[in-house]
């Protein structure tokens, strides 16, 4: 008897990190995950019907390979596009590729849909079990020690706004250590000790409702955010679910205001709490994943299933180029020179991109 599961194209230990490891643990409540590093551009038929397996869902969760069968797989594919701010127009076409775009950030949903019959908003989550009321600092008799939590990388050029303000949130306020890193269940433990937490995002989108506000809620802490943020246009409403600070610089006078203001403070949190719990965790994510694919059945809607030839191969010398797979690249490359040489052409600029990042010349 075959075995039933979800596939996912990485390795375990890929998959134990952030987004992924909040999916591949929802999933593993419902279906075995079997873990498939193959390498790029491999068929996966093979080594699937080899072991006997059934899978319910393959997914390609943001890491940059795809099996050399993709497009004719039996079996329903789907792909994670988490930080779609970033070469937006660059990936759209990835989404071709699947039967399922998966989009994490509402403000590009659209124009994934404009191409994909089955682009899907699923915004970051939280992990349920991980904030769940018994794990929480607070619910085994502790009190919430820290006046702000931080969790997150304040090196690099995109992180300059948070480096200006944790320089003024570590001189004012008690915190954790925001220098180290932390595992998943050391940070549930960090923002169950918060009273707050602070959530800046990356300088090219500072908008980003990104992982750590859904952690930040969850934990039952106070989120102080930036405004405007993705959080209004997921449901989250400010002063009722979170706090949004009107510039960086208002940030830590919004931190002392809370600190003082502990009735104001407990009741936006949990609030927050509230909603991200029964709306937002990975679990409800999974289900909403589930409910497609059985309301599809056995149809597979991935654009490239219907492509010829000659464009399916251009479309994965594409993805694989931009990737930085030069093997499978090239390869499809040549299959789609000799089919369609008008479409090998449209992959040269991700061929261009691939040969300066290896230093090609």
């Amino acid at each position: 008897m075959k075995k039933r599961c979800v596939i996912f194209l990485c390795s375990e230990e890929q998959a134990s990190v952030k987004e992924r490891r909040g999916y591949h643990r929802a999933f593993a409540r419902r279906f075995p995950v079997v873990f498939m590093p193959l390498p790029a551009g491999e068929p996966l038929a093979p080594v699937v019907v080899e072991r006997a397996l059934e899978p319910v869902l393959v997914l390609e969760p943001d890491i940059g390979v795809i099996p050399g069968d993709i497009a004719s797989l039996p079996w329903p594919t789907a792909r994670l596009f988490v930080d779609t701010f970033v070469g937006t127009k660059g990936s759209l076409p990835y989404a071709d590729l699947f039967d399922y775009a998966f989009v994490f950030h509402p403000g590009f949903i659209d124009q994934f849909r404009q191409r994909h019959p089955r682009a899907t908003l699923l915004a970051h989550a939280a992990e349920s079990d991980l904030f769940a009321d018994d794990n929480l600092f607070p619910a085994r008799g502790g009190e919430r020690d820290l006046d702000v939590g931080w969790v997150g990388e304040a090196l690099g050029p995109i992180y300059a706004a948070r480096r200006r303000c944790l320089a003024e949130l570590t001189s004012r306020f008690s915190m954790n250590d925001v220098r180290r890193r932390y595992s998943h269940e050391e940070l549930a433990s960090i923002y169950g000790r918060s009273k707050i937490v602070v959530n800046v995002s990356r300088d090219d989108h500072l908008s980003d409702a990104n992982l750590r506000c859904f952690e930040a809620m969850a934990a039952g802490a106070l989120l102080i955010t930036m405004a405007p943020t993705e959080l209004s246009e997921l449901g989250f409403v400010a002063g009722e679910h979170y706090v949004a600070a009107p510039a960086l610089e208002a940030i830590p006078d919004l931190v002392a205001h809370y600190l003082q203001d502990e009735s104001h403070r407990a009741n936006i949190a949990l609030a927050g709490r509230r909603k991200t719990l029964a709306e937002h965790t990975y679990d409800q994510r999974v289900d909403t994943i589930v409910a497609l694919l059985e309301a599809d059945g056995p149809r597979r809607l991935a654009p490239i299933r219907g492509l010829s030839h000659g464009k399916q191969h251009a479309l994965q010398a594409y993805y694989h180029a931009m990737h930085g797979n030069a093997r499978p690249a090239i390869r499809n490359l040549l299959a789609a020179t000799w089919r369609s040489p008008v479409e090998a052409l449209k992959t040269t600029r991700a061929f261009a991109r691939m040969a300066a990042r290896r230093g090609w010349h």
